[in-house]
């Protein structure tokens, strides 16, 4: 009995190694191994047992090359590996080590079969081209020490020259312009009135000093029947009074202005404009002796000339000494 287990123990484990060795081989290893069984089993029968279930291989994972079909040997020989296990399981004394069963090492996935590469196109050894010589670098010149520049002085800054304050000018007095001379007026029997540029030669007319019958002529005429102390110088408005009826409708003659005079032995007398009034030829007539040809205890000047389209008014200035 002992020598029948030792029997199937050493075909366990030549099973086993042969096994472990056709792992590389595992579409294949199947087959020798359930061959080998059947032989021995036919040289050394062993008593029956019952068949275990047969057990169905886990699928393989998918793969890019599908496996091969599992061929029906090994099934149909599952029974040897199966009795060998139970053989050696079953001690022949109850003193026998169990002998622990092997790992079963995992049927590796179908390999894909390598693809044929084609061979590299062969060069021939002349038609290589050899490199360039490379030239050789132009040396470099040798850089000369440059010579560190020398340390300039700094100017000594001169003091600036105060400008001298120019002095603030004294301030003149403006004089006062002066005064066109007095014009000098010379003659005799003339009148002067300078503001309304008359002078002009006056003559009598009337009474003691007679007169044309037809009238007053062009110029200035002194009347001879004036009341005394009073000078009463006449003009018509189309002669030399004419600048009197003008100066007093422009506002040219006025209240104040200078006027000159020089009687018949060349005594030259200054006088002023003392008033100035336009009446109607009635009440001119009515009132003359009481306002206009009156008499007077100072020296007075009068001055008559026409106005109005047909002569319906009178214009009489007063004229007194500028003293």
């Amino acid at each position: 009995m002992t020598r029948r287990l030792l029997l199937f123990v050493l075909v366990a484990l030549i099973a086993i190694i042969a096994w472990g060795a056709a792992i590389p081989f595992a579409d294949r290893a199947p087959i020798s191994v359930a061959a080998n069984a059947v032989a021995y089993e036919t040289a050394n029968p062993s008593p029956s047992y019952p068949a275990p279930t047969a057990v169905e291989p886990a699928p393989s994972a998918p793969h890019s090359t599908p496996s091969p079909a599992p061929s029906a040997t090994p099934t149909a020989l599952a029974p040897a590996y199966v009795a060998a296990a139970l053989l050696v399981e079953d001690p022949p004394t109850p003193h026998r080590a169990p002998i622990a069963q092997p790992t079963p090492t995992p049927t590796p996935d179908a390999t894909a079969r390598p693809r044929a590469t084609s061979a590299p196109n062969r060069v021939r050894p002349d038609a290589i081209a050899l490199p360039t010589a490379s030239p050789e670098p132009t040396a470099k010149p040798t850089p000369k020490p440059t010579r560190e520049p020398r340390a300039t002085a700094e100017p000594t800054p001169r003091p600036t020259q105060q400008p001298t304050p120019t002095p603030e000018p004294t301030p003149r007095a403006t004089p006062r312009p002066t005064p066109p001379p007095e014009q000098t007026y010379t003659g005799t029997s003339m009148f002067w009135y300078p503001a309304l540029g008359i002078e002009r030669h006056w003559e009598w007319y009337g009474c003691d000093y007679g007169g044309s019958p037809d009238g007053l002529g062009p110029g200035i005429y002194r009347w001879g029947c004036g009341a005394r102390n009073n000078v009463y110088l006449m003009s018509h408005a189309w002669s030399t009074f004419k600048a009197v009826k003008r100066g007093y409708h422009s506002g040219a003659m006025d209240v104040g202005q200078p006027v000159w005079y020089a009687n018949g032995q060349g005594d030259v007398s200054k006088w002023k404009v003392k008033w100035i009034r336009r009446v109607a030829v009635d009440y001119f007539d009515a009132t003359a002796g009481e306002w206009a040809v009156n008499d007077s205890d100072t020296p007075i000047m009068t001055l008559q000339t026409c106005d109005g389209a047909n002569d319906q008014y009178r214009i009489v200035v007063r004229i007194v000494p500028a003293t």
